[in-house]
């Protein structure tokens, strides 16, 4: 299909003829199709792609005139004017640039964040590269690697501490594979100056470099970069006879697949074959021949994510690789939050878009690397690729802490990753602790040790216990011990290289507590019917995604299935799935308050309980408690990232609220932008009370004495399969194992 070549033409028509700015008349909007009928006619339309591609799911952000947005509206394809003059934008940009001072040219301030206060030009970039390597001898070096399709010298520069930098590992990461994302180089070259400055002054980054290589091209596509500056700002791909090759979709893994063009015209124009483009075959080349090659990352913007393969086709990597991929992602989200606040979504390529022959299914696939993919600033195209310069320096430290997180994982070798970290459990019930270790840069787990660290009673060290392990995961089985007896454990993993990882990280100091104690149920709602919900308060403003009591249906953002065995319904903000699913996402505000819970009758202790499903980009779900009857509701948790699945979530209420007649629980989730998928479900609530002074066949009011309501009780739950009945091992098998423990608890007596 030709997609976007009238576009091109007419626009590089006026600029040569110098009738018009390039993007006279164009207003960048975000376009979202319903129908393969849609797709087809909106890939026909002189628009530009503003976007890395065109997304599988959302809306896709392109310049389009006023005339095709006519045709959109007659065709009825759903769209949103985000930026309406993207030529007084460029022009804006033009003017500050053009009034700025300039990098090199005069008594400039050095070894400060100066330079990462404006946008810079190829000419500053390079006087700042020639001004860091000379300030930093023996920890900076630098080579060139090969040349562009114009001739300009592609460089890539070295940055590593004590010992040969060859014989560790290595991370490298580029920048500027597409010409437009201005914000890519700045950020790469604040990584480059505060890794140089920070070596023999700052410990960390010094211990960091003398364990691992950093090896960083900041402009890997230098002629398109020098031409978004001299006459077309928005220019992504290279040079090649005027039309230009997206460098990104001219890597040989998945080239010419889905997510990519076979017209010159196109944004993701693919090349005439793999490595068509000089550009791309120097990063080829360099990074097959960097020894030790661990981890790479291909930084480009905007949409704040950090992504991981496959790009070329919906599919999961399996473990151990899918699970390096997902918990480093997570990690450098993290330290992107911790840092300046900034939310980065962690996720595969293609559950954004589908983008064949790109770097990073390239690196990890044919260069053996761990790579991602990390788009930057801004979070969305509102912002284009001309962010204030405010935004420069905040993006570059948030990616600079994410550098580091992988850098220090890349140089531990292993990944470890609890699977299951129980922290409450029944009296004289035996207790798996799973824990996940994977090979990750090490490539093997021959010489590594994986031990479980366990103390049982008051005034006992603690002692190892092997773990055995099967597909990277570990197992051990505690044994069961009496009610109120502390339990406390902590993972510890050592490899050849004398690297020692624990979880929690504080080790003994800061061991998982395991808590022995019986449970109580005090309710449970399986949401298979509507209990007394409320779903909907005055003050919400969600017009799509409002909570309701049903069966989901699949999709990227919401489970296919409630989380109730052998049930079907869950509450969920609106369970409908359309082709386009911010037709059917949460837009707005909508709450979902739980029945009034009396738990006056009960002990004082209460645990909540419940399985949540939340997908979101950048937008919480808050969770809150009242003892009031809903009066006033006090926070209990934010919820800030996608689960990705069903998890259990467990929380001790306060004190004061277990003397509440009138207890509830409120989910309120929100989405107040146009660019996030916001869903969330949650099932199979349950309140419960724990303590040693409970007798486990005390099932019935009056609690403390046991009489014939908690036989009565007990037959009911048998009968009916209720976990209440569950009093023995196997735990969540109900059998005669339990009968015979309720006869037998029921015998000791009343507490």
């Amino acid at each position: 299909m030709r997609r976007h070549v009238f576009a091109l033409v007419v626009l590089s028509a006026l600029v040569s003829v110098g009738l018009a700015g390039p993007y006279d008349g164009m207003r960048l909007v975000k376009v979202w199709t319903d129908s393969a009928t849609q797709r087809e006619m909106v890939g026909t339309l002189p628009m530009l792609l503003m976007s890395e591609a065109e997304r599988t799911h959302g809306g896709t952000e392109y310049l389009a005139d006023e005339a095709t947005l006519r045709r959109l509206d007659a065709a009825g394809v759903v769209y949103l004017v985000e930026v309406e003059d993207m030529q007084k934008v460029v022009d804006t940009e033009r003017a500050r640039l053009d009034a700025r001072v300039r990098w090199g040219v005069g008594p400039a301030p050095r070894g400060d964040d100066t330079f990462f206060t404006e946008f810079r030009d190829p000419a500053e970039i390079a006087a700042f590269l020639d001004q860091l390597v000379a300030a930093h001898p023996g920890i900076v070096s630098r080579e060139a690697i090969g040349t562009s399709l114009q001739g300009r010298t592609i460089e890539a520069f070295t940055i590593s501490g004590a010992g040969d930098p060859d014989s560790k590992r290595s991370l490298v990461f580029n920048g500027t594979i597409h010409a437009r994302e201005w914000i890519s180089p700045t950020t790469v070259l604040y990584m480059m100056q505060q890794l140089a400055d920070g070596y023999g002054s700052d410990p960390r980054i010094t211990a960091l470099l003398d364990r691992v290589t950093y090896r960083i091209i900041p402009v890997l596509n230098p002629d398109g970069y020098d031409y978004t500056w001299t006459t077309y700002r928005m220019w992504r791909k290279n040079l090649r006879n005027g039309y230009g090759v997206d460098l990104n979709r001219n890597f040989s893994e998945g080239w010419g697949g889905p997510g990519s063009s076979g017209s010159h015209g196109s944004e993701t124009y693919r090349g005439s074959s793999p490595f068509s483009e000089p550009e791309s075959r120097v990063l080829r080349d360099y990074m097959l021949g960097v020894p030790n090659l661990a981890a790479h990352i291909d930084y480009h913007s905007f949409s704040q994510l950090v992504m991981w393969p496959p790009g070329d086709e919906i599919s999961y990597l399996p473990p151990p690789d899918g699970t390096v991929f997902e918990q480093l992602g997570r990690d450098y989200r993290n330290a992107i939050h911790d840092t300046t606040g900034a939310r980065y979504k962690p996720q595969r390529i293609a559950d954004l878009y589908l983008a064949s022959g790109n770097t990073a299914d390239w690196g990890y696939v044919q260069a053996g690397s761990f790579s991602w993919a990390v788009e930057l600033r801004p979070p969305s195209a509102g912002g284009t690729f001309a962010p204030p310069p405010t935004e420069i320096l905040p993006c570059a430290q948030e990616n600079l802490a994410g550098a580091l997180v992988l850098g220090e994982a890349v140089a531990d070798g292993v990944l470890l990753t609890p699977i299951e970290t129980p922290t409450l459990t029944e009296p004289e019930t035996p207790v798996d602790v799973v824990v996940e270790v994977d090979p990750a840069f090490l490539r093997t787990l021959d010489g590594v040790s994986i031990d479980l660290f366990v103390r049982t009673g008051e005034g006992s060290v603690f002692a190892p216990v092997a773990m055995s392990g099967d597909n990277y995961v570990f197992t051990t089985t505690l044994p069961g011990v009496v009610c109120g007896t502390p339990v406390d454990y902590y993972a510890e993993v050592a490899t050849p290289e004398g690297v020692t990882l624990r979880y929690p990280e504080g080790g003994a100091d800061d061991p998982v507590s395991l808590t022995v104690v019986r449970t109580r149920s005090v309710l449970t709602d399986d949401m298979e019917t509507d209990t007394g919900w409320t779903a909907g308060v005055p003050g919400d403003t969600a017009t799509t995604g409002v909570w309701e009591l049903a069966e989901p249906v699949v999709s990227q953002d919401q489970p296919g299935e409630d989380h109730t065995p052998n049930g079907t319904l869950c509450w969920i903000t609106e369970a409908a799935r359309t082709s386009n699913l911010h037709d059917s996402d949460v837009n707005g505000v909508t709450t979902l308050i739980s029945p009034a819970y009396d738990l006056s009758t009960t002990w004082d202790e209460h645990f909540l309980s419940f399985w949540l499903w939340y997908n979101t980009y950048d937008e919480p779900l808050e969770i809150g408690i009242s003892a009031d009857n809903g009066q006033t509701f006090e926070p209990l948790d934010v919820v800030t990232e996608t689960t990705g699945d069903w998890v259990y979530r467990s929380y001790a209420l306060p004190a004061d609220f277990g003397s509440s007649r009138a207890f509830r629980v409120r989910f309120v989730a929100t989405d107040e932008g146009s660019s996030s998928l916001i869903e969330a479900a949650v099932d199979d609530l349950a309140i419960y009370t724990v303590g040693c002074g409970l007798n486990p066949a005390d099932l019935a009011e009056p609690f403390g004495v046991l009489d014939v309501e908690d036989i009565t009780a007990f037959i009911t739950a048998f009968l009916g399969g209720d976990p209440a009945a569950d009093l023995a091992p196997p735990q969540g098998v109900i059998d005669l194992h339990d009968l015979t423990a309720f006869i037998g608890f029921f015998l000791q007596g009343s507490p």
